[in-house]
């Protein structure tokens, strides 16, 4: 069974506001075992808004999401990335003001003299399904 293992990092913030008094009052800190990850290699993660952990592979087989609140029910998102030779290459996550998914990939062996050719994509509605281009 594959795992990935996240640090939750929650803050409680306190907003006493007086001299000397610090703006977080505690920070709760735990690693999290998250069950059969249904990809290989992976280099990126990010947590939305709404708290969805998403996590890219570089190689291993492109995008899959998991909800925080139900632990291994991931869906594969692979839908609108355009993999190189079958391999799918996701270099981070970002989220915009609608909450939506942001990634960007590139084409894993690169193009001619070694260049890579990079994508922006935007998982609109944060459907299933990636789409080129505008961040939103």
């Amino acid at each position: 069974m594959k795992y990935v293992w996240v640090l939750l990092v929650l803050f409680a913030c306190g907003c006493g506001g007086g001299r000397g008094s610090s703006p977080i009052a505690s920070v709760n800190v735990s690693w999290k075992a998250v069950p059969n990850v249904p990809i290989t290699r992976i280099t990126s993660m990010g947590i939305s808004p709404g708290g969805v952990l998403y996590v890219g592979s570089n190689g291993g087989g492109g995008v899959a999401r998991m909800p925080l609140n139900s632990p291994g029910s991931w869906t594969v998102l692979n839908g609108g990335l355009q993999p190189q030779a079958g391999l799918y290459c996701v270099m981070g996550f970002a989220f915009n003001s609608l909450g939506e998914a942001l990634t960007g990939g590139s084409f894993c062996t690169g193009g001619p003299n070694g260049q890579y050719t990079a994508y922006p994509y935007r998982l609109v509605g944060n459907g299933t399904s990636w789409t080129v281009g505008n961040p939103g």
